[in-house]
């Protein structure tokens, strides 16, 4: 959703109530960039739900109102998943023990989620791991696609020079005999 006129209203009002800027609502909201405000009012940045429920949490702003809704743009009971935070005058918020807890929580949720992946993934490369290693074992093995010959002695590195010749003489035969080339 695009800013409104009334979204322009209340984040002005906020300001003016509060003494801040932009980028000191954005960081009093939560948000990590202090651009954010400025960046929704802009347009480069959609509302969402959550800044609609963090305007309603901390500065009692009524999402229906901004949405277009209802006239009155302050809500009296604030009924939220957010806290109350003490700020100081500048909008900065204290974090109180149910954030924190909050914070911890998740942070301890998306840990495991991460060491689950890399456990699996750690499985996943012990199991090729072993699949190669057996792979290369068969290969080696005798009757297996690389198996080396048994004779003694250096076989030449083209195999149709170790293969006898019928027109070879017997002298020649004699010698390939003593060098190991030559079987009987």
């Amino acid at each position: 959703m695009k800013p409104t006129p009334r979204l322009r209203e209340a984040i002005e009002f906020i300001k003016i109530q509060n003494d801040l800027t932009n980028d000191d609502l954005s960081l009093a909201l939560g948000y990590k960039t202090k651009s954010y405000v400025s960046d929704i009012l802009g347009g480069s940045k959609l509302i969402t739900r959550l800044f609609l429920d963090r305007l309603k949490a901390y500065y009692k702003i009524n999402p229906q109102y901004i949405l277009g809704g209802t006239p009155e743009m302050i809500v009296e009971n604030v009924d939220s998943n957010f806290p109350q935070e003490i700020r100081n005058k500048k909008g900065a918020s204290n974090i109180d023990e149910l954030q924190v807890i909050d914070l911890i929580s998740k942070s301890t949720e998306r840990l495991e989620a991460d060491h689950s992946r890399l456990v699996r993934s750690h499985e996943m490369l012990i199991e090729t791991k072993v699949k190669l290693a057996t792979r290369l074992l068969s290969l080696g093995e005798p009757g297996g696609a690389s198996s080396s010959s048994k004779g003694k002695g250096k076989s030449s590195k083209n195999p149709v020079e170790d293969l006898p010749d019928k027109s070879d003489s017997d002298s020649e035969k004699s010698r390939r005999k003593q060098k190991g080339i030559l079987k009987n």
